[in-house]
């Protein structure tokens, strides 16, 4: 399937031939291949993940005043803390110096 993603014409295509819908005769079916190619996958990330607002968290999954969520938006990790105010903040999660993973756990609380 790769070899024919290099236009919106032929993204068009592999999307109207991936489905298969007939309610009528009980069959909804998707084809294997659109989960496994590896240059839909970049056409994905470079379109939705990198490119649009994504859904990142709730405000519930970090109820606190210094507490922490990490999370992955595309292949960007991401690091959503609510500060001693209460205020929501989110950041990639590495050092920019050297790119390192600041925050290794997947949730917590930092009280200072």
């Amino acid at each position: 399937m790769s070899a024919i993603i290099e236009n919106k014409t032929d993204i068009e295509q592999l999307l109207a031939t991936a489905l298969q819908d007939d309610p009528a005769a009980g069959i909804y079916r998707c084809r294997r291949d659109i989960f496994t190619d590896a240059d839909l996958f970049e056409l994905e990330m470079k379109h939705i993940f990198e490119a649009n607002w994504v859904y990142l968290a709730h405000e519930s999954q970090i109820p606190n005043n210094n507490d922490y969520f990490t999370t992955y938006i595309g292949r960007q990790p991401v690091v959503i803390t609510r500060d001693k105010t209460g205020e929501l903040h989110a950041v990639i999660n590495a050092c920019a110096h050297r790119g390192a993973m600041l925050c290794r756990r997947k949730h917590g609380n930092k009280g200072s």
